[in-house]
């Protein structure tokens, strides 16, 4: 078989040798999948029926339940939906029951969108209505081939390079077009089987690396391409390749497919990935199944909306920004799409060092291999010389080390508190802490007791005592606001949720009532 260069010259490389027989899906050890966010196009089966055969899955006499259709639909668009993805709903025509298998309407890839030219008269006008379509909706401009093609029915893309499907809908000529549209490798699987007329019901885009596909489905020197580009591939059964069971939808690890795929399903959730399980037998019945009714949208505006998307899975405490990172190298993020961003929140001061600093790193892991988590209910060799190292470094006489920024707060309240009523004769119960406006420490109870964000104070009352609010940076503020009760001052050196504001170095007055300064990073 071949692989079709960005020109439309001669092809670059051939393979002819056979295949090695593969008939037991390949099982390695679980592995952690990442998922990322999509856009897809969708067009509900308003007015899906059989009316007419143009491939082996269709017959006319078979009674179709559009109701059932439509509400299988739905249910997929709702799962999609819940996963964090966007769905762009195309509008159904009258008289074109087959536009509901909206993959087949173009190929969104590498900032190119192609509308499909149709192989049968029957669905022809798709290819304008699904043009016109990608248009309007921000995904101009639209190319159009030559040569015959049905979109993501033969133009699967994985990683970044795309397997592109010949034999029966789309022309081995078009490749070449779609090659030299898109700048990307196209290659060239030849499908031999008629039940597996388009690529996409005989082999499943899993992630960047890894497909799952049927062998016999594809020609001999297809098999052998396949063999050699993807050896860890997952290999369907006879039993779920005839029920579409390879006519997926993945974003990396959650892979939403039929649900009368039983052995492919146990096969991936082997190999890392989550499949969710849905019933589509309805469509089935035109010869199309998951993958058959979800075009993606790739081109790069579509990615920066779908990435604001929200987490479903995840409790909201913030409004992230659009970027999803994938893996860090000191000041450097790079994001699941391959930009690199600069780093400058590093987890809040957590990673001032860079990430995957290879000190830290070293020393971590050498620690971890000797013993992974010591209890403070025993002794540790290493914790009185770190402490011993960091008080004199802050020219204290001793150290309480706490995991989080919160939990230190909390513990230098606790500390100041025991402070006031042992050392300095405050009565109990009557303990006040200084603290400024605009602070951000945490989000336990007690600190937002003492927050005036409205957005980290409001509805988790009631509130801890014992706490008095004055200006940030204000000295005089300060001075006024100590008195007897008084047992610290707690500051933030920069005030980052607040906008980088800084302290002045006046903001701690001395006096005869001063409290102990506690800063909080």
């Amino acid at each position: 078989m071949t692989i079709a260069g960005p020109s439309s010259g001669p092809d670059i490389a051939s393979f002819t040798t056979s295949a090695p027989a593969a008939t037991t899906p390949l099982t390695p050890p679980p592995t952690t999948r990442i998922s990322r966010t999509r856009c897809y196009a969708m067009t509900p089966p308003v007015h899906f029926t059989v009316s007419y055969a143009i491939n082996p899955w269709m017959d006319p006499t078979v009674p179709v339940d559009t109701d059932r259709a439509i509400s299988q639909w739905m249910h997929l668009r709702e799962i999609y939906e819940s996963l964090g993805h966007s769905v762009h709903v195309v509008e159904p025509h009258p008289g074109l029951p087959d536009m509901v298998y909206a993959a087949n309407g173009g190929l969104s890839v590498a900032g190119h969108t192609i509308a499909a030219r149709f192989a049968f008269p029957e669905r022809a006008p798709e290819g304008d209505l699904y043009a016109a379509w990608f248009d309007a909706d921000g995904h101009g401009p639209v190319h159009r081939t030559t040569g015959v093609q049905e979109g993501e029915g033969d133009f699967l893309v994985v990683g970044d390079r795309i397997l592109a499907g010949t034999g029966f809908r789309t022309s081995r000529e078009t490749h070449h077009e779609i090659a030299a549209i898109t700048g990307l490798p196209v290659i060239t699987l030849e499908l031999v089987d008629p039940r597996f007329y388009h690529l996409d019901t005989a082999l499943g885009v899993l992630d960047e690396d890894t497909i799952a596909y049927y062998p016999p489905a594809f020609s001999e020197g297809s098999r052998a391409m396949l063999a050699d580009l993807y050896p860890g591939a997952v290999i369907a059964t006879d039993a779920d390749a005839e029920m579409l069971g390879l006519n997926l939808v993945s974003d990396g690890r959650r892979v939403v497919m039929t649900d009368a795929a039983p052995a492919l399903a146990a096969t991936l959730r082997a190999n890392g990935f989550e499949p969710i399980e849905v019933d589509l037998s309805e469509l089935l019945k035109g010869g199309g199944g998951v993958k058959c009714v979800t075009l993606e949208l790739r081109d790069s505006d579509k990615e920066v909306d779908v990435h604001t998307l929200t987490e479903p899975h995840v409790a909201h405490n913030y409004s992230p920004l659009p970027v999803t990172a994938a893996t860090a190298e000191g000041a450097w993020v790079t994001d699941v799409d391959g930009r690199a961003y600069l780093d400058c929140l590093g987890a809040y001061s957590a990673v001032n060092f860079g990430h995957r600093n290879p000190r830290i790193f070293a020393a971590a892991t050498e620690q971890m291999n000797r013993v992974t988590l010591t209890s403070r209910a025993f002794r540790s060799d290493r914790l009185e010389p770190f402490c011993a190292a960091l008080a004199t470094l802050c020219g204290k006489e001793m150290v309480l080390p706490m995991n989080t920024g919160a939990e230190a707060v909390e513990s230098a309240i606790k500390v100041a508190r025991k402070w006031g009523y042992d050392v300095k004769g405050v009565p109990d119960g009557t303990a006040t802490v200084i603290v400024a406006a605009g602070n951000f420490h945490g989000r336990t109870i007690s600190i937002v007791s003492f927050s005036d964000d409205p957005d980290a104070r409001n509805g988790f009352g009631p509130y801890t005592p014992g706490f008095v609010q004055v200006p940030y940076g204000d000295a005089q503020a300060v001075a006024d606001a100590i008195d007897d009760t008084t047992v610290a001052v707690l500051l933030e050196p920069v005030q980052g949720e607040a906008g980088i504001i800084c302290r002045p170095p006046t903001t701690c007055p001395g006096s005869a009532h001063s409290a102990p300064t506690t800063m909080s990073s």
